[in-house]
């Protein structure tokens, strides 16, 4: 407590500062009769006596003061003495401070938020025990690239055998349930999981348990824990739903535990449902197949002391002794060990470090733009500073005045911009789709507070230091003189030069990524995706296997096509198992029969889409040669099938297709041999941006998987219409969950980052475009004024107007003009950075010269603007007055 007594101290020394001045000379004077009853008892006379206690004491006034500065009232009141001066002082002059503080709370602002969300889904460490040590294992084709999990479930069991870098090992497989039983009837995100996976999280239930050995196997009986948000949502947070029995695809599970509040793995939309994968591990399922690489993770804890590189380099050595024990299966087939945080954000990691660059940029254009402002101020209060250094004041005080000042300035910032902050958290949590990243649980946390406090400290350090050494160093003898005016062609004037061009550079980087981002967007909308988009009608459900066999199933689509085609409004409706744009939900590698069989391993992969035989009509599909299904090859009776001109081309480069015979898997493959019928125009499947994949289309009965896919034709808006296309479906089948969306939002969500990339970065760019004309303009207005003697003259001597207004926009687009090159400077060099961030750009390069071309023009047409106006106020300077004035 003794910290707290002495501010207790110093409170008091500052507030009541002659009743501690009394107490101190009490003090002193007690003292001084103590020493003079001290020399009366050495024989001294009285007055003698008294004479040596004050010797000894010195002057009494002197040691009073000192004795208030000992106390911590000196310094507490000269820093309050600043303070009250520095209030006064912004407070006069209203319109500077609130442009100041403006200026500031936007940059602020930005960076507050943006720090939140990178703060909650990079920095943030996962809510787990000893978070570092989990990582995750995933398969690596031929090129390195991981394959969405791609692990066998036999590799996993014997990587659980072998490997030494581990305590333990969990796989864990996303899927999708539908909840029946309850009103209305859901369609649930969910995970397949290993028992041992909740314990190596370190994960305890709210209510029930969790998974336990005997839980896991094929043979046991199925249940399921579910999220806390499911539980309070469908089962009113009841304790009693523990041991009830719930429906989920048509099985009945019992409820054995809740997960605790705000579980989620990854950083996604939560998942309310965690099944035993133990139950899948039976030969229909087809887990088991060494041979199928299903998207399964595995999630791994490291042994304490075991590094990332040491886990990677034994499992990549595993994965090649499989390779030769297995050459049929895992031929060129390797893995790779990556960290379950960096995993998480893999995909959003490059659009928050561009966003946190560009709003740390922004917050270097604000600084830049309140010290010269701040500069200007401090040119305009030279004859004060000159005053109070003439009469005493050191140039530290004067320093430590004027960055007080800045502080205020900085704090206010600070302060608004955090408001600001909290505004901008709350626009981007309803800007950034939730398939791309929630945002629920960014708040504005301690870290974030003290973050904008550092920032707030850094900026005043940054836009006050310059202004307050300027004034520090006025020339006392020129700015007292009668007239005198500060010095034009000073160092200090060449700093106000140097950080607009600064200004103007760092503006130009922000405008150059606004630019590419716009480039880019421009480049996927024109995409062609392979299908009329127009119109289109999405609907996704699942069917229960334990419900519909194959002949429910056929049956199914047959009546529901017919139902949906009576409807008014609708032109076409078609089944597929595998939506474009979302992604293919199957893939095989298979061979051809008029070409040599590939090595094992290497033979090459297709998405495999069952489709039903209106399906390519109903999308707008081009057919390039051949025929599409028809109706009675819809039972699979005949082995026949359609493919993508890409896998054409690259088969049977200048042939023919049609007539040509593939199958999936190996050549010992049971699988039927499948005559090429047709050829069709490829068709995008994982997004806007990537290349279409080699293609299969098979019939719809090819395939009993139970995710189905379901495009509608309308005639006018199909979102309206999707309100009677769902009550036609429930008609056949009550209990079963329908998803709809438009083809446009289905493509709209593929192009989200890039999308939600512009959006800020536009923002940004014009916040910093604004910033740098203004800073133009408050220089060359400056300039101005300050050569408003010099303009009278030339006036006085004959100069035309046109020759002042040239000779201002020169000076003022010279200045722009050096900024424009540095920018174009530092932006190439960071294009090097952003094309490592490569899947934010698409059909453009990070160097592209029109882009910079473009953009740099745009700044130099707003730094014209900003230049013209104080350009054209100097034609209209008086001779006469400016002369007189001088």
């Amino acid at each position: 407590m003794e910290w707290f007594n002495i501010l207790i101290a110093r409170l008091r020394a500052l507030f009541r500062r002659e009743s501690v001045l009394q107490d101190i000379e009490e003090e002193l004077r007690a003292h001084v009769e103590m020493e003079t009853e001290t020399n009366i008892r050495r024989g001294m006379a009285p007055d003698e006596a008294r004479a040596a206690a004050l010797k000894s004491f010195g002057n009494l006034v002197r040691n009073t003061e000192r004795g208030y500065d000992i106390r911590g009232g000196g310094w507490l009141e000269t820093f309050w003495q600043d303070l009250r001066y520095g209030v006064r002082i912004l407070l006069k002059r209203p319109g500077f401070t609130l442009i100041a503080v403006i200026t500031l709370a936007l940059g602020a602002g930005a960076n507050t938020a943006i720090f939140s969300v990178v703060h909650a889904v990079l920095l943030r460490p996962l809510p787990f025990p000893e978070p570092e040590r989990l990582v995750v294992l995933a398969g690596k084709g031929g090129s390195g690239q991981l394959i969405g999990g791609g692990v066998a479930y036999p590799d996993y069991a014997d990587w659980r055998e072998r490997a030494q870098s581990f305590e333990d090992m969990a796989c864990f497989l996303y899927t999708s349930f539908n909840l029946t039983g309850v009103e209305p009837p859901v369609a649930l995100p969910g995970q397949r999981v290993n028992w041992n996976f909740f314990q190596m999280l370190g994960v305890r239930p709210q209510l029930g348990r969790l998974f336990t050995v005997q839980d896991d196997s094929p043979d046991a009986a199925p249940t399921v824990v579910i999220s806390h948000s499911l539980w309070t949502e469908k089962f009113g947070g009841a304790a009693g739903v523990i041991g009830r029995t719930i429906s989920l695809n048509g099985n009945p599970f019992e409820v054995i535990g809740v997960l605790p509040p705000g579980f989620e793995l990854p950083r996604r939309a939560f998942d309310d449902l965690y099944v035993p994968l133990g139950l899948s591990l039976t030969p229909t399922f087809g887990l088991l197949s060494r041979g199928n690489q299903f998207p399964l993770y595995v999630l791994g804890r490291l042994k304490p002391g075991v590094t990332e590189a040491q886990a990677c380099a034994e499992i990549e050595t595993l994965a090649s002794q499989l390779a030769r024990e297995y050459p049929q299966t895992n031929r060129n087939r390797s893995a790779t060990a990556v960290k379950l945080a960096d995993l998480l954000v893999e995909n959003v990691r490059p659009v928050l470090l561009v966003l946190l660059g560009a709003v740390g940029c922004l917050l270097l254009i604000a600084c830049v733009n309140v010290a010269n402002l701040m500069l200007v101020r401090a040119a305009g209060r030279e004859r004060e500073m000159a005053v109070r250094l003439a009469l005493g004041a050191g140039r530290g005080r004067i320093v430590r005045q004027l960055l007080t000042e800045s502080a205020l300035i900085a704090g206010l910032g600070g302060a608004a911009g955090l408001l600001l902050g909290a505004w901008g958290i709350s626009g981007l949590t309803a800007l950034v789709p939730r398939e791309l990243l929630p945002l629920d649980q960014v708040r504005l946390s301690g870290t974030v507070l003290s973050f904008t406090l550092v920032v707030s400290v850094l900026t005043a350090l940054l836009f006050g230091l310059l202004p307050a050494l300027h004034a520090a160093r006025t020339n006392l003898n020129a700015a007292l003189k009668e007239g005198g005016r500060s010095v034009a062609g000073s160092a200090w004037e060449r700093a106000r030069k140097g950080l607009l061009v600064a200004e103007v550079g760092l503006a130009l980087v922000l405008l150059a990524g606004a630019g590419l981002m716009l480039r880019t967007l421009q480049s996927l909308t024109r995409v062609d995706p392979g299908f009329n988009t127009e119109n289109l009608l999405t609907l996704q459900f699942s069917l229960p296997g334990r419900t519909y066999n194959a002949e429910r199933r056929l049956a199914f689509f047959r009546d529901c096509q017919a139902h949906l085609e009576a409807l008014p409004g609708v032109r076409g409706a078609a089944f597929t198992m595998s939506l474009p744009i979302v992604e293919s939900n199957w893939n095989s590698n298979f061979i051809v029969a008029d070409k040599p069989v590939p090595p094992p391993g290497e033979a090459p992969n297709a998405a495999l889409t069952p489709v039903s035989a209106n399906y390519f009509e109903t999308m707008g599909i081009r057919l390039l040669g051949g025929r599409v299904f028809s109706e009675s090859e819809m039972t699979d009776t005949l082995p026949v099938t359609v493919i993508n001109e890409s896998l054409a081309r690259r088969l049977w480069p200048g042939e023919n297709p049609v007539g040509k015979r593939l199958k999936q898997g190996n050549a010992e493959s049971q699988a039927a041999w499948r005559e090429v019928i047709g050829v069709v125009a490829d068709v995008k499947l994982y997004g806007m941006d990537q290349d279409a994949p080699l293609h299969i289309y098979l019939p719809l009965a090819q395939r009993n998987s139970s995710k189905v896919g379901l495009v509608v034709r309308t005639a006018g808006d199909p979102l309206a219409l999707a309100s009677t296309v769902e009550p036609a479906i429930h008609a056949l089948d009550k209990d079963l969950p329908v998803t709809s969306r438009s083809m446009d939002q289905l493509m709209g969500n593929a192009i989200a980052r890039q999308r939600l990339t512009l959006a800020l970065l536009a923002g940004f760019a014009l916040l910093a475009l604004l910033l740098a004309g203004v800073g133009i303009y408050g220089v060359m207005s400056y300039a101005v004024a300050q050569r408003t003697h010099e303009l009278g003259i030339r006036l006085a001597l004959g100069a035309q107007t046109s020759n002042v207004l040239r000779l201002v926009i020169k000076h003022g687009m010279g200045l722009a003009g050096a900024g424009v090159i540095i920018g174009l400077a530092v932006a190439l060099t960071l294009a090097k950075l952003l094309t490592s961030f490569s899947a934010l750009l698409y059909g453009v390069k990070a160097t592209d010269p029109t882009t910079f071309a473009l953009i740099s023009l745009l700044l130099l047409a707003v730094a014209l603007l900003a230049c013209w106006i104080p350009a054209r106020r100097a034609t209209k300077v008086d001779p006469l007055q400016a002369l007189r004035r001088e």
